[in-house]
């Protein structure tokens, strides 16, 4: 393997990186920028000033330690350590919904293939799915039972 790209960010710690679906864009999680995701595109190098949550009315209050892009790459899932999940809109940088319930902070984030679910794990040790556009506040199923975090 050889270096094509470094990442001049002080993100530091980087908990997390995801890929746009069109390749050419990445989510980035970490500190100090802590309670946003950052978009950084790949052809540059740089950050493209797209912060989800910052300057926002809805923003995470800890860390975001997982994003990831929606499958149609219009929309971005953060999770954070403030026990949520968040869904953003791409373009105009606006909080969608916000995903209550998790009793310790929510460390990885999935949407499924088509986008319609999402999956949410916790350090509570649980897995939560979500209908995306539902307008019920509660989760559809509730996995518990983990040993340990899940990540």
């Amino acid at each position: 393997f050889r270096d094509v790209l470094t990442f001049k960010a002080e993100l530091c710690p980087l908990f997390s990186a995801a890929y746009s679906p069109c390749g050419q864009t990445v989510a980035l999680a970490g500190a100090p920028t802590g309670t946003c995701a950052q978009i950084w595109d790949l052809r540059s190098g740089s950050a493209t000033g797209i912060a989800l949550g910052q300057g926002s009315r809805s923003p995470h209050e800890d860390n975001v330690v997982d994003a990831q892009f929606s499958p149609d790459g219009l929309s971005v899932l953060s999770g954070s350590q403030d026990r949520t999940a968040k869904l953003w809109d791409l373009r105009s940088g606006e909080c969608l919904r916000t995903f209550t319930g998790h009793n310790d902070g929510v460390s990885a984030v999935l949407f499924r293939h088509d986008g319609r679910q999402i999956m949410t794990g916790s350090c509570d040790r649980n897995l939560r799915l979500w209908e995306r556009d539902g307008g019920s506040d509660e989760p559809a199923r509730t996995f518990k039972g983990h040993s340990g975090f899940v990540t």
